[in-house]
């Protein structure tokens, strides 16, 4: 709990070695290994976040969150496809857990796996109307497969609900004014 503490305080090396230390009195819990390795990754450090979740699943095969953490780790060391793969067994468990469902979602975007991504990108929209960052990549992917009115009309969204964001007006302005992809969908501008 005092590793909790620190890292809600914003003293993330306070956190590290209170889990660290909780880690040595009880090696076999998972949620130490997951906290941790949320420490580790929240400072950018995903390398060492990994072998974390990796461990808590072991320990616990069945732990969407480790699952989860260790599909943002991958994503964040640029190897998605292993995203895919961890958060497809994250799915697998957790079909309704949005956070599972958005990140699958993403991984599959930046996969360029646009029809895949859609119906999970959508879905996030319905659980978290408020998070503009999918509801860019919903656009883009809207506009990917074909549905340029509908991409305009998210990215719009994205625009009202973060009206200071230069990248959601950007992408607005790009949908309105710009080149529509091509045929095949598979490689927007």
């Amino acid at each position: 709990m005092l590793g909790l503490a620190y890292a809600r305080l914003g003293d993330p090396a306070r956190a590290r070695n209170a889990y660290e230390e909780g880690i040595a009195i009880a090696p076999g819990e998972p949620w130490l290994l997951v906290a941790l390795g949320d420490v580790e990754r929240g400072l950018g450090r995903h390398a060492e976040a990994e072998p974390l979740y990796r461990r808590a699943l072991e320990l616990e095969p069945q732990n969407v969150e480790a699952f989860w953490a260790l599909g943002q780790a991958l994503r964040g060391q640029s190897r998605p496809q292993e995203a895919e793969e961890v958060l497809r067994a994250a799915y697998a468990i957790a079909p309704d857990d949005v956070r599972v469902v958005r990140a699958l979602g993403v991984v599959l975007f930046t996969l360029r796996r646009f029809p895949e991504a859609l119906p999970l990108l959508a879905r996030t929209i319905e659980r978290a109307p408020a998070d503009g960052y999918v509801r860019c990549c919903l656009a883009l992917t809207l506009d990917a497969t074909g549905n340029r009115q509908a991409a305009i009309e998210e990215a719009g969204r994205a625009v009202e609900l973060e009206p200071d964001s230069e990248w959601s007006q950007g992408l607005l302005q790009r949908l309105l004014h710009g080149p529509r992809p091509p045929a095949s969908g598979n490689d927007p501008q």
